[in-house]
C-alpha cells in the first residue's frame, strides 16, 4: 500500500463470506498517513476446522480523512496455524499463570497488611512474583538474542515488563501498610500502658 497526502490513518481490510454471513479483518497494526512509500502489509482472517466452505474474499481499504491509498500487488494465501497459533497458546497460558501469581500477591496484600499480619506470607508471595517477572523476562531477551525465533520470546518479554515495573512500587506500598499497622499497634499499647497507670 502507499499513501498519498492522507489526512488520519488508513489500513487495509478483507471482508470474508459465507453463505449470507460476512466478517471482516482488519490491519490496524499496519496503519499508513500522510504521505508514504510502498510499503507490504497484512492481514490475518482465522479459519477453523469446522469452518463453512469460504464463498467470496474482498480487499478494500478503510480510511479516517481525506486522501488516497493506493493498493499494489495483492495475493490471497493460505497457510496452517503453526507457529502463530502456538504463539497465542503460549501468550494465554503465561498470561494464566502470571495473572494467577498477581491475583494471589493481590488477595493477600490487599488483606493481611493492613492488619498488620501474615508479613512472611506477602512478601514471600511478592518475592515469587518478582522473581517470575525477571526470569521471564531474561529469558524473553536470551532467546530473542540467541535469533532461534521462537514464538515463546516475545510473550516471556512482555510479562517480564509488565511484572517488573509493577512488582517494586506494590512492595514499598505494601512496607508502608505494615509499618502503619505497627503504629498503630503501638499506640495502642501505649495507650494501654498509660491506662493501666
Amino acid at each position: 500500500v502507499k499513501a498519498d497526502a492522507l489526512q488520519g490513518q488508513g489500513y487495509i481490510e478483507m471482508w470474508c463470506t459465507f453463505g449470507d454471513s460476512s466478517y471482516f479483518s482488519r490491519a490496524l497494526h499496519q496503519t499508513v498517513s500522510g504521505d508514504t512509500g510502498w510499503q507490504s502489509c497484512s492481514t490475518p482472517f482465522l479459519l477453523q476446522p469446522d469452518t463453512p466452505q469460504l464463498d467470496r474474499v474482498q480487499l478494500g481499504v478503510r480510511l479516517e480523512g481525506p486522501g488516497t491509498i493506493r493498493i499494489g500487488e495483492a495475493r490471497l494465501i493460505r497457510r496452517p496455524l503453526g507457529a502463530s497459533a502456538s504463539l497465542g497458546k503460549l501468550g494465554a497460558l503465561l498470561g494464566l499463570v502470571f495473572g494467577g501469581i498477581g491475583g494471589l500477591f493481590g488477595i493477600v496484600a490487599g488483606f493481611f497488611p493492613a492488619r498488620g499480619r501474615c508479613r512472611a506470607l506477602v512478601m514471600g508471595v511478592w518475592g515469587v512474583a518478582l522473581a517470575a517477572s525477571i526470569a521471564a523476562l531474561v529469558g524473553g531477551l536470551v532467546l530473542m538474542a540467541a535469533g532461534s525465533g521462537s514464538p515463546a520470546a516475545y510473550p516471556l518479554i512482555l510479562v517480564g515488563i509488565i511484572g517488573c515495573v509493577l512488582y517494586p512500587p506494590l512492595y514499598l506500598v505494601v512496607r508502608r501498610q505494615y509499618e502503619a499497622a505497627e503504629v498503630r499497634r503501638m499506640s495502642a499499647m501505649d495507650l494501654t500502658t498509660s491506662n493501666d497507670g
